[in-house]
């Protein structure tokens, strides 16, 4: 199996999400045959990119609607990912169904 060179964080713009993303980043920067492209999927900001604190690599910050597994499997298509981490949190009712779409689009 190849290596996952795109990745998507959900939830990249939250605690853990964003040193979560901040790590990749840097890892970008230290070995960028590593990890070709890191995005981060949010409900809404007002951030378009978040920058690591030690690296001058950016994430584009991509507004998608969990509700959607139409909507996510368009964006995870577009940017060729091949690897969804996510750290999403929230209401039980709204974090099951966010994460079973992320799911549903991401094997799509």
């Amino acid at each position: 199996m190849p290596k996952s060179q795109r990745i998507a964080v959900a939830g990249g713009t939250g605690g853990i999400g964003n040193h979560l993303v901040d790590g990749l980043l840097e890892l970008q920067s230290r070995s960028p045959s590593s990890i070709s492209k890191v995005i981060v999927l949010s409900r809404s900001s007002n951030k378009p990119y978040l920058q690591s604190p030690s690296s001058e690599l950016r994430a584009p910050v991509i507004t998608v609607d969990y509700s959607s597994v139409s909507s996510i499997a368009n964006v995870l298509s577009e940017h060729q990912i091949d690897t969804v981490i996510s750290t999403l949190v929230g209401e039980p009712a709204q974090f099951i169904s966010a994460q079973e779409n992320l799911l549903q689009a991401a094997l799509s």
